[in-house]
């Protein structure tokens, strides 16, 4: 009996090899460098959740303005 993970790496593969020859992944593929580059120039940064931790809060300095 083969395990989920197999099956899935499997599929992978053979859609890996499916999409080798193609001038779009191709593409794909120079743009991705691309923009690796652009990343480490520091031009340009990944997604993901740059928002503020839990428990990095108490990091943050508080600056309070009573404009009255």
């Amino acid at each position: 009996m083969e395990t989920l993970e197999k099956k899935l790496i499997e599929q992978v593969g053979s859609l890996e090899n499916k999409f080798a020859d193609s001038d779009e992944f191709k593409r794909f593929q120079e743009a991705s460098k691309e923009f690796d580059k652009l990343v480490e120039q520091g031009f340009a940064k990944r997604r993901g959740n740059h928002l503020l931790s839990a428990t990095d809060a108490h990091k943050k300095s508080q600056v309070w303005f009573n404009a009255m």
